[in-house]
Formats: C-alpha cells, sequence, structure tokens
C-alpha cells in the first residue's frame, strides 16, 4: 500500500494525494509505504530517486539498523516495537530523506503512523527534519510503553520471588529476549542520531538540532532503563536459583535426618531379629526395654538434628 501526504504550515488539515494527482512532481510531501508488493516497489523506485535494494532491505525481519546516505538521500533504517500473537518483538522500519520528500516504509501494517496518517499529531510535510525527529519520539514512546510494561510485571514477580514457578522462568526468558532486542535497537538508534546530530547530512537549524539533542536524551535514557531492567532479571534469575538452592538443601537434610532416625530403630529391630543369643532374651521385660530403648536413642537424634537446624 502506497499513501501520499501533503501539508504545509498555511494547511489546516492533512492532505491525501493520489496517484492522478502526480505527488512525485509535488515538493514536500510524505510518502507512506507499508507491506508493499514488488509491482508497488518498482513504481515507487520508478517514480522516486531511491534505491530498490535499500527498500527491500525492510522486507528482511531480520535487517539491522544502520544509516546510509547514496545520492543525496538519507536512509535510517530502524526498528519498532510491536506486540503480535502475545508476543513482542521489533521489525524494520525505513525513513528516507530527500530535498523533496520524506519516504517511510514498512514491511507491516504500521499502527505508529495512524496518528499522523489521522491527523492527531500537529506536524507538516514540508519540515522534513521536524518530521522525522517526531516520528523519532513516537517510536521511542512506544519502547517506553512496552518496557513499563515489563517493569511492572518485573515488580509483581519481585514482591513473590519465593512463589516464582516455571512459567515465571519461561516469562524471564522472553522478558530478557525482548530487552535485549530493544537494547540492540535503541544503541543503533543512538549512533544514528548521534551522526544526525553532527550535520554531516542536514543542515540543521538551532531548533531542529534542539529538538534531536532532546531525542538523544530520550533515546539514552530508554537505553539506561533497558539495562537496569536486564540486571534486575538476571538479579532475579540468581535470586530464584539461589532460594531454589537453599530449599533444595534445606529438604535433603530434613529428609537425611527422618532416614537416620528411622533407620536406628530398624537396625536395632534387625539386630533382635537374629536367631542368637543377645542380652535380655530371658528377661520377661526384653521388649519393653528394647522399645524404650529405640525411643530414647531416637528421641536423642532428633533433639541433635533440631538443635543442629537439620529439622
Amino acid at each position: 500500500m502506497i499513501q501520499y501526504f501533503y501539508k504545509t504550515i498555511k494547511e489546516k488539515n492533512l492532505i491525501k494525494l493520489q496517484e492522478n494527482d502526480k505527488p512525485w512532481e509535488k515538493r514536500g510531501i510524505w510518502v507512506n509505504v507499508e507491506n508493499p508488493t514488488e509491482d508497488e516497489l518498482k513504481h515507487i523506485v520508478k517514480n522516486f530517486p531511491l534505491e530498490k535494494s535499500l527498500l527491500k532491505d525492510v522486507l528482511d525481519p531480520h535487517e539491522v539498523p544502520r544509516l546510509e546516505f547514496e545520492q543525496g538521500i538519507i536512509y535510517i533504517l530502524t526498528r519498532l516495537p510491536i506486540a503480535e500473537n502475545n508476543d513482542v518483538f521489533t521489525v524494520p522500519f525505513l525513513i528516507a530523506v530527500h530535498n523533496n520528500f520524506i519516504l517511510t516504509l514498512s514491511g507491516k501494517k504500521n499502527i505508529l503512523l495512524d496518528k499522523f496518517k489521522n491527523d492527531k499529531i500537529k506536524f507538516y510535510t514540508t519540515q522534513k527534519i521536524k518530521l522525522l525527529v517526531q516520528i523519532f519520539y513516537e517510536i521511542n514512546n512506544d519502547y517506553s510503553k512496552f518496557i513499563a510494561g515489563i517493569e511492572k510485571a518485573m515488580r509483581n514477580v519481585a514482591i513473590n520471588l519465593e512463589k516464582i514457578d516455571n512459567k515465571d522462568i519461561v516469562r524471564f526468558v522472553q522478558f530478557e529476549r525482548i530487552l535485549n532486542d530493544f537494547y540492540s535497537s535503541l544503541n543503533a538508534n543512538e549512533l544514528m542520531l548521534e551522526n544526525v546530530l553532527s550535520g554531516k547530512y542536514f543542515s540543521l537549524y538551532e531548533a531542529d538540532k534542539d529538538l534531536i539533542e532532546d531525542l538523544f536524551i530520550s533515546n539514552k535514557q530508554l537505553l539506561q532503563r533497558t539495562n537496569l531492567l536486564l540486571k534486575s532479571i538476571v538479579n532475579a534469575r540468581e535470586s530464584y536459583s539461589t532460594i531454589m538452592q537453599n530449599n533444595l538443601n534445606k529438604t535433603i537434610k530434613f529428609l537425611t535426618a527422618i532416614t537416620i532416625i528411622f533407620t536406628i530403630p530398624t537396625m536395632i529391630a534387625s539386630i533382635y531379629g537374629m536367631n542368637l543369643s543377645l542380652p535380655l532374651q530371658q528377661s520377661p521385660f526384653a521388649f519393653i526395654i528394647v522399645v524404650l530403648i529405640i525411643f530414647f536413642v531416637s528421641l536423642l537424634s532428633l533433639v541433635i538434628f533440631i538443635l543442629k537446624k537439620w529439622l
């Protein structure tokens, strides 16, 4: 799907252009491409001076974030966080900036851009650098929401650390995978923002620099939150492992103590079950004496184990 939008400071509402308007001949438009077909890619490349190979890279779900500059166009390939089928992951997203247009391209439907397409965010397609920054702000907001959700889940788990089960361990692994994915993307975004801020690719106004610096700080804060969460997950897993090891040791001690306590009467009973001459075998009180010996020896063992805190 290809959409064309146009809005200057003079327009109150966002204008959606049609193919017969020949939007590629208009200066300062926003081209939004979602889940494109091969024919749509050819159509874009035919009407705009874009590298088809770079556009096709976005369709690879494993493509890594990077920044490239080709024939006067800067290509910023980043990754967006999305939730799908009870899972969270990132997908490639391309922003290409030219003097005459700005293009956004994704391999899936991009919900993040709905706010722009529905004119819920104040922006102008002719202010390409500002629009680029606004898009990145929305990307960071999405990352922030997902990170906040993981933070909340981690706090709930931390409160009941001793009651963690296998499902929680699986969640830890999922959280760690998601956060590593986020960290990799945000770290790449930071490097790209540094390049943009350097003015190497754009002539930036002071207002643009301030916006990008704020965005840079926001991105760094997200990196710090992600890193802290990863450490929290590692600490929680290690704490859980320690608790489980301690509980296992207690269980082994308890079972060992119980085994010893029950072994003593079994051994004495086994000895007096032999067909041999044994002490007290002629005494009418032999049974009572043997039972008392068993009782006191077992009691002594029990007291010793309690003092040793094995029970």
